[in-house]
């Protein structure tokens, strides 16, 4: 996964000015830790091909704001902390980062794309009365919107994510590709 540059930053900024199903703007770091989480949760399951980012400094027209003293920005260590302490299933590929652009520190959330969804909680994670449930829900990101906290994704959307998961969405030919290349899991005898 590699860092996005000032200048890919403004572009994606650019060609998303409304947000996307791999992209949400923040104006400020979340102020309760369960609706980062919920957050995650859903960019992390979303139906996309690529990285998704969770970008803050940015408003909801995607303007860019910057961020100014901050009381609840993260960097990695605490972000990290936030994430195995959050009980997932598995901890999504995650990397934070600051982008300066036009002179405005943008920081960047990026969640790689990997063949292991549904990514969601096993314990419920609890912050100010919000609560993300945990025990089979899964949330994702339809578009520009997430899967309401209060609910789960469609059986559909979450379907798609086991066959993802799988590989049951690969050609034969590919499965078999990968299967040749994974020699680590071979088993003789």
């Amino acid at each position: 996964m590699r860092k996005m540059t000032s200048d890919a930053l403004k572009q994606l900024i650019q060609e998303n000015s409304a947000e996307a199903a791999h992209v949400d703007f923040k104006q400020e770091w979340h102020r309760n830790k369960a609706k980062l989480i919920h957050d995650i949760l859903c960019l992390s399951n979303a139906d996309y091909a690529g990285d998704r980012v969770l970008l803050f400094g940015i408003n909801d027209n995607g303007e860019i704001i910057g961020l100014k003293n901050d009381e609840n920005r993260k960097d990695n260590a605490s972000l990290f902390d936030l994430l195995t302490s959050s009980h997932f299933n598995r901890l999504p590929d995650i990397n934070i980062y600051t982008v300066t652009v036009d002179g405005a520190d943008i920081d960047v959330i990026q969640i790689a794309n990997r063949p292991y969804k549904p990514y969601f909680l096993t314990k419920d994670k609890t912050d100010n009365g919000t609560i993300v449930r945990a025990g089979g829900i899964v949330y994702s990101r339809n578009g520009s919107r997430n899967t309401p906290i209060n609910s789960s994704a469609s059986a559909a959307e979450i379907e798609n994510m086991w066959r993802e998961r799988f590989g049951l969405d690969q050609t034969p030919a590919v499965r078999i590709k990968e299967y040749l290349l994974d020699i680590h899991k071979w088993h003789f005898g």
